[in-house]
């Protein structure tokens, strides 16, 4: 049963994609972060371009060089050099100052630009994210553009991010069948009949989410947000898990396509590589602890540990002092709540904070 359906499925792939040349753009959007450390722009260019393959290929990076917001992103700004050695990697498979090997790799057209915006461009809701769909609308835009240059519409608009770690090699694009593939906000593998309805996230409502939620600014908001434009998307029930569609938040329900040889980790195996004063931060206090948060915002916690909005009473404020010996766990001293005639509930604080 299982060999059966396999079949077909690898099938439907080819039939759709074997006569067809397929033309790729690579949509490289988001923080420079760690794009220009040798590990990242080598297995990127190797792994997943190189793997992907395609008839006819281009990249277009859309990064932003500058101090992030986000308490995951870059505390500090990246140079040119940094953003010209990576790019000329992905485009050419070579170092900038290395001679051309022999054979010479394949050579990629690339279009490069920088996002020149206040740091808080597009960010609506209170929340972090939307700034980020807001630059992966700039990169569609960017293939657009090329696509009205170069007289043909690609086939495929694969989205991914500048500080993504590739294990395996991708799986080829021709054995795919023309249809979305998602992966958080990690990767899109985007038939460009779909384009249009990508879009729509740099102007998704956050109505709904918070409204599901109780609030923004939680470790599933930036989900919710991206699931609203997803659900627009014509997913083949052949091929999506059962769960895509009314689970969104399941992880394991949003890696499609099914592990048929491992293809789904072969197009989705990668892990974040985090720019040194992130990763100290988040060694120090929890992934889900920094998300959505600002720098200064993620190190604001009340005695307990727990995280709080940044206007909540009682939360003294904390630096962060980067050491050798990483972050302090160390909390402040706890202090001595106000007597009272009524007796506090249990699990909050003086100010009304929730714990």
């Amino acid at each position: 049963m299982m060999m059966g359906w396999a079949a077909a499925w690898l099938l439907k792939a080819w039939l759709v994609n074997a006569a067809a040349a397929q033309d790729v753009a690579h949509c490289i959007v988001g923080g420079f972060r760690t794009l220009g450390e040798p590990e990242v722009h080598i297995k990127m260019r190797e792994k997943f371009i190189d793997g992907v393959g395609g008839t006819n290929v281009e990249l277009f990076l859309y990064v932003d060089l500058g101090v992030e917001l986000s308490a995951k992103g870059s505390w500090t700004e990246h140079s040119q050099t940094e953003l010209d050695r990576a790019a000329h990697y992905l485009r050419y498979g070579f170092n900038i100052s290395a001679p051309p090997p022999t054979p010479p790799p394949r050579v990629y057209k690339a279009t490069v630009a920088q996002h020149r915006q206040p740091r808080d461009v597009g960010i609506r809701c209170g929340e972090l994210c939307t700034g980020q769909f807001y630059k992966w609308v700039r990169c569609y835009d960017m293939v657009t553009r090329a696509e009205k240059r170069r007289g043909k519409s690609f086939d495929w608009i694969i989205r991914h991010r500048p500080d993504m770690l590739w294990h395996q090699t991708a799986r080829p694009i021709a054995t795919l069948p023309l249809e979305p593939f998602w992966n958080v906000d990690r990767q899109l593998y985007l038939p460009r009949s779909e384009l249009d309805a990508a879009r729509a996230i740099g102007e998704v409502d956050c109505d709904g989410c918070e409204k599901k939620l109780g609030r923004l600014r939680r470790a599933k908001s930036c989900w919710c947000l991206n699931a609203k434009v997803l659900k627009k998307l014509t997913f083949s029930s052949t091929i999506e898990h059962k769960a895509t569609r009314s689970k969104l938040f399941n992880r394991p329900s949003i890696r499609a396509p099914p592990r048929l040889d491992n293809a789904s980790f072969q197009m989705f195996s990668n892990d974040f590589k985090r720019t040194p004063e992130a990763q100290q931060l988040l060694d120090a206090v929890g992934e889900q602890a920094l998300h959505g948060r600002t720098v200064q915002d993620a190190l604001r916690r009340n005695m307990t540990g727990a995280w709080v909005a940044p206007d909540a009473e009682n939360d003294p404020p904390r630096s962060f002092e980067p050491n050798e010996q990483g972050l302090s766990r160390r909390r402040l001293p706890r202090p001595r709540k106000p007597r009272s005639v009524h007796r506090e509930k249990k699990g909050t604080l003086g100010g009304g904070v929730v714990l």
